[in-house]
């Protein structure tokens, strides 16, 4: 299940892209594969925090293409910081990295995808494309070895929601907008959004990215 919450509709032009990476060769074929895709225009590259702080103030763009291990501190650390910068920057952690600590860390700092780098190029912007329209990402093997490497025994803090607040949390973890998940359970959009507000007061998350991080956590 990869979770996908993209909202619709196209953007007028190419997305503006950064990418972050501090190896040479994988730069290389992003750059290649960017070139070649018309939603997207590759406007600068760092390969370190310091070189990444400044491209993205400089360049200011729509998509930063982050790595998390980087040789002068933590990507996901500089997510966080960047996101706490700019509220309309969308960040995509493309890595080698599917530890489960490093995957909820990244959601709950705010990363709006989570992409692994032996994925094929149709995954990257499958990612790339969700972002783009306001979406968040969480590729479906990322999902599957988050789940898998979690323990079993803590009872799920969804237990406290409802059986209608549990469907509208699985519709927005498979990447539902509140007016598709209002027409899927034959509900007004009001509704749905009523039923986020009280999801997220009794698990006591403030996004939707905390409540796909939680959700994940605890499936």
């Amino acid at each position: 299940m990869a979770v996908n919450t993209s909202a619709t509709g196209d953007a007028v032009s190419p997305a503006n892209v950064v990418i972050v990476e501090d190896h040479s060769l994988i730069r290389d074929g992003l750059r290649m594969l960017l070139a070649l895709e018309r939603n997207f225009r590759l406007i600068g590259e760092a390969g370190s925090l310091a070189e990444a702080r400044r491209v993205v103030a400089n360049q200011q763009p729509d998509i930063v293409m982050l790595d998390v291990g980087l040789p002068d501190g933590d990507g996901i650390a500089l997510a966080g910081e960047l996101l706490q910068q700019r509220h309309d920057l969308r960040v995509l952690i493309l890595t080698g990295d599917l530890g489960s600590d490093t995957v909820a860390r990244a959601l709950a700092v705010g990363a709006h995808g989570y992409v692994h780098k032996q994925h094929n190029a149709d995954e990257l912007f499958a990612a790339l494309n969700t972002l783009r329209n306001g979406g968040r990402y969480v590729s479906e093997s990322v999902a599957a070895s988050f789940v898998a490497s979690r323990p079993k025994a803590a009872p799920s803090p969804l237990a406290v929601l409802t059986e209608r607040e549990r469907e509208v949390v699985g519709l927005l973890c498979e990447g539902d907008s509140s007016k598709h998940i209002a027409r899927k359970l034959d509900l007004s959009v009001g509704t749905v959004r009523k039923h986020r507000e009280n999801i997220m007061a009794k698990l006591d998350v403030h996004s939707v990215a905390e409540l796909i991080a939680l959700a994940l956590k605890r499936h």
